[in-house]
């Protein structure tokens, strides 16, 4: 069996932000070699996180990777997963290798765990803590509410928007903003539309050119409702979050954003 210091070479793990959360990762691309699967790389991860209902920015993060080859720019995709979702994988593939690997993770989650600092002790900041997060909570709610309500309302300009996206599954918000632009004839712009939906509360406002890559990240709720996705760019000063618009985000925020441009 090969020893300890010979897995963590292997396998390193480092921490990389999850869901706003700083936590240990691991790299899936390095978890496949490891575990000497026969299928193809990208094949396998997207298997697993379509048959165990693994989710973008809670469970993994991804990665985009460029290099040069033959004067064509090459770009791959690395899946890096946390320790929890790397051990349930390597559980399922049932040999050897998955065991010990998943033994491996529960001993790095446990030196992770340790250095951990305590809690902060101030109970008024702990209340003020719990009193933003239930806001939140009853703000998605009843939001989820007030569109249950429109659907039938709204069904004609949904099936135009639904038809007019549906060939655009993930797109940036520069041509998030040049497709609304060529279909309704509203000048909008990619600084434009960022701003708006900052200020309407679906992007972080962070500071322009703040060190902390937070500027219009979507939030986490919107990511979960499915309107965001987060993918990492690697950059000379470390990974670079970018945030990209679904389907279901263009269809769902095309109206608003379009009758506030219109106005």
């Amino acid at each position: 069996m090969t020893n300890q210091m010979s897995i963590s070479i292997l396998l390193p793990v480092a921490n990389n932000v999850v869901n706003q959360e700083s936590v240990p990762t691991v790299d899936m691309r390095k978890v496949h070699a490891w575990l000497g699967v026969k299928s193809k790389y990208a094949d396998w991860i997207n298997r697993r996180i379509s048959e165990y209902s693994f989710e973008n920015n809670i469970d993994y993060i991804r990665i985009l990777n460029s290099e040069k080859a033959e004067n064509t720019n090459i770009t791959t995709k690395d899946y890096h997963a946390t320790l929890e979702m790397a051990k349930e994988i390597c559980m399922v593939e049932r040999n050897e290798k998955g065991r010990e690997a998943r033994k491996y993770f529960i001993e790095c989650e446990k030196v992770a765990k340790q250095q951990v600092k305590s809690l902060p002790t101030d109970y008024i900041t702990a209340l003020e803590a719990l009193v933003v997060s239930e806001k939140e909570k009853e703000a998605l709610r009843l939001e989820n509410q007030s569109q249950a309500t429109k659907i039938e309302v709204d069904r004609p300009k949904v099936d135009f928007y639904h038809q007019l996206f549906s060939e655009n599954p993930l797109v940036s918000f520069n041509d998030y903003a040049k497709l609304l632009s060529k279909e309704t004839g509203v000048k909008i712009g990619q600084n434009n539309l960022m701003k708006f939906l900052r200020e309407s509360g679906y992007l972080m406002v962070g500071r322009a050119g703040s060190k902390s890559n937070e500027r219009n990240k979507a939030y986490q709720k919107y990511i979960t409702a499915g309107y965001f996705e987060i993918e990492y760019n690697k950059t000379p000063v470390g990974l670079k979050p970018q945030t990209f618009i679904t389907a279901k985000g263009q269809i769902e925020l095309a109206e608003m954003i379009v009758n506030h441009f219109t106005k």
